[in-house]
């Protein structure tokens, strides 16, 4: 299995960790970014709250994880899908709203 494949999976099993009854991609947002606790911050002031549930995982390539972001955000997660760079290379989710969100 890829690397690829296992950042897919860790997300998904988290997201299953971190949902009440069933996993709704819609209560989720996925993003890229090369500065996780900045766009983590930058986030927080726009929804004017903290992200508690809050996960990040590194690929081997912005390309990569652009991939992953889009295999995501075609299941119903939110997101922008675009605006990286060559150096963008975490993905990173967060629970928009729901429980414990």
């Amino acid at each position: 299995m890829g690397r690829k494949q296992r950042i897919f999976r860790r997300i998904r099993r988290f997201v299953r960790a971190h949902s009440l009854l069933w996993q709704d991609y819609e209560n989720w947002y996925v993003g890229i970014t090369q500065d996780i606790q900045r766009r983590k911050r930058s986030h927080e002031r726009r929804l004017g709250k903290e992200l508690v549930v809050h996960a990040s995982w590194r690929a081997r390539s912005a390309r990569e994880a652009a991939d992953i972001e889009r295999l995501f955000l075609d299941q119903g997660m939110q997101g922008s899908g675009g605006g990286w760079n060559e150096r963008s290379v975490h993905v990173y989710v967060f629970k928009v709203r729901g429980p414990y969100s």
